[in-house]
């Protein structure tokens, strides 16, 4: 560097070197001795910067400060003095350099996937020095910070600091302000990893920066960062979590247990959460009707609940049970739902009313195709009926009908009976017993009759009898009630059989015997009855021819009716 009569060098090692005039003890060796050589100027070491004034000279230090030696004129060397200084003096005011400070405010207008970091300067510091230079009579620095600062004599204003006034000691030059760079750095754990944009301050004060593109529902840390020529520093570090205004979407696989039907009053639905940037935190639900706002029901709560037990409906039927979901960051939607069945039944079915179309309860049939029908009953649950045919199938049978039907069935007496059951339990049995009677009836004649000489033809009997009166008797064997008619004319039946006097006149008498049973069913047979008659009587003779006729007469009709008679004539007297 050059001095209005003298030269300056800095050496490598941090020494400074000067020649020439020594007026004023510029050259700082303590002498005022001009040098044609370079010499060491004394008590200077480690610098690394120097400059030339007029009649003084400066020197920047490793450590910020500065030093000034030469001709104080107007204060130009910086000490609070106008002495002269044969070696370097300390400049005042101008210190070590010391990084600015931040503080690291709370953050603020947190959203679900953007926040704004705050911060606070606190202080500029005190940056370093990068340089010197010398005037006529003033002396000037430059800061780290892009400061420049100025004493000695201020005449026309040299100094900058908007006076003329002399300074002894450095001032700032007027409008060149002190300035620092601000940021923050961010992450979700204290290892940061991000930075925002740098800002330039130049006073104290609060500064911020926005992010966006955040996770729902995370937390972030972040720390405020300031940096001068002094070094960076930093504030503490803070955190915040974003929101999470989206609730969650509805149950998946939402199902009820049990899931069909039940004769016990208690419940368990079950499902899988969706994803959740937050969490589930607790499912609300309701029954029988659609809920109208989030909070429209009964809350369960619990950190990822997947399931509630012990629910109870009012009544038998089916119910409908709607589930919405609540997030940890309290976000919930009524609209964001899933709904599965509850089914109760509790209820006995009563007995199903059975009944026959093709047969009357208890009256014979011919008809060996029963069909039987019965009502549906129950509870709300589906109803299994069981169901047999006693003298038939003693096994039960299930069915979800209300019929069955059975071919050709055997003649007899069945009973058909029926029950139902459903989930509330097993109902009463209902019967209803028919007659089955395909068959005939048969008819006997009696012995008597038999006894007589009756033998039997292709449609019944024939006899020949000498009587003029018949007892006609039979049996009949059936399995239903039978009624008899003999020439169209009803024959009351005792014990299975009966009997009717018939009267006889010559010749062939014929009979017909109609037998029909309850079911229909009928049995026809013919009784040939042959009268044999005795030859028509002649004109009887006179006297005792007449008499023998007479006599003969009366005892062969006493023969025939079976009578013994004993006869005593007595010969009337001649005329």
């Amino acid at each position: 560097a050059g001095g209005d009569a003298h030269s300056l060098a800095l050496r490598g090692d941090g020494t400074v070197w000067a020649w020439g005039s020594n007026g004023s003890g510029r050259l700082g060796d303590n002498t005022t001795t001009n040098r044609w050589t370079p010499v060491r100027v004394k008590e200077m070491e480690n610098a690394v910067a120097v400059a030339g004034g007029d009649a003084h000279s400066l020197a920047l230090r490793g450590d910020g400060t500065v030093w000034a030696w030469g001709s104080n004129g107007s204060g130009r060397l910086g000490d609070g003095t106008t002495t002269t200084r044969l070696t370097p003096v300390k400049v005042s005011d101008f210190h070590r350099t010391s990084p600015a400070q931040v503080t690291t405010s709370a953050a603020s207008a947190i959203g679900d996937t953007s926040a704004t970091l705050n911060g606070e300067l606190t202080s500029l510091g005190n940056p370093d020095l990068i340089t010197v230079a010398g005037g006529g009579y003033h002396s000037l620095a430059l800061r780290g910070d892009g400061t420049v600062w100025a004493w000695g004599l201020n005449g026309y204003g040299r100094l900058g600091d908007n006076t003329t006034t002399t300074r002894l000691t450095p001032v700032k030059v007027s409008d060149l302000p002190i300035s620092c760079q601000v940021w923050f750095e961010w992450g979700e754990t204290t290892g940061y990893g991000n930075s925002t944009t740098e800002q330039e301050k130049t006073a104290v004060g609060s500064f911020s920066a926005s992010l966006s593109g955040l996770d729902l529902w995370t937390t972030y840390h972040f720390r405020a960062v300031v940096q001068n020529s002094g070094g960076i520093s930093y504030g503490g570090s803070e955190n915040f979590r974003t929101t999470d205004s989206i609730p969650p979407d509805a149950p998946l696989n939402l199902s009820a247990s049990p899931s069909s039907w039940t004769n016990s009053n208690s419940f368990t639905v079950s499902w899988t959460n969706p994803p959740e940037n937050s969490g589930v935190v607790g499912a609300y639900y309701k029954l029988d009707s659609a809920p109208t706002a989030h909070n429209d029901g009964t809350l369960e709560s619990g950190t990822g609940i997947t399931s509630i037990s012990g629910i109870s409906v009012s009544g038998e039927g089916t119910h409908t049970i709607y589930v919405w979901l609540k997030d940890n960051a309290g976000s919930v939607d009524h609209n964001n739902r899933s709904s599965t069945s509850l089914k109760l039944d509790v209820s006995v079915p009563s007995g199903p009313g059975v009944s026959s179309s093709t047969h009357t309860e208890g009256v014979s049939a011919c008809n060996p195709s029963p069909s039987f029908s019965w009502t549906s009953v129950g509870g709300p649950s589906p109803v299994t009926f069981y169901y047999k045919l006693e003298g038939y199938d003693e096994s039960w049978q299930s069915t979800s009908g209300t019929g069955n039907s059975y071919t050709g069935l055997p003649d007899g007496s069945y009973t058909f009976d029926v029950y139902a059951v459903d989930t509330g339990g097993t109902g009463g049995i209902n019967s209803c017993t028919i007659k089955v009677d395909t068959s005939a009836p048969s008819v006997q004649l009696s012995g008597a009759l038999t006894g007589m000489g009756a033998t039997a033809t292709a449609g019944g009997w024939q006899l020949t009898t000498s009587d003029f009166t018949l007892t006609l008797s039979m049996t009949v064997r059936d399995i239903s009630g039978v009624t008899v008619y003999v020439n169209g004319q009803s024959v009351p039946v005792v014990g299975g059989s009966f009997s009717k006097v018939l009267t006889l006149s010559g010749g062939t008498n014929t009979f017909t015997i109609r037998v029909v049973d309850s079911a229909g069913n009928s049995t026809t047979r013919t009784l040939a009855v042959t009268q044999t008659v005795p030859a028509p009587p002649v004109a009887p003779p006179a006297g005792p021819a007449l008499e023998m006729m007479l006599f003969v007469i009366v005892v062969v009709v006493l023969i025939i009716s079976g009578a013994a008679v004993i006869f005593v004539f007595v010969k009337p007297p001649e005329s």
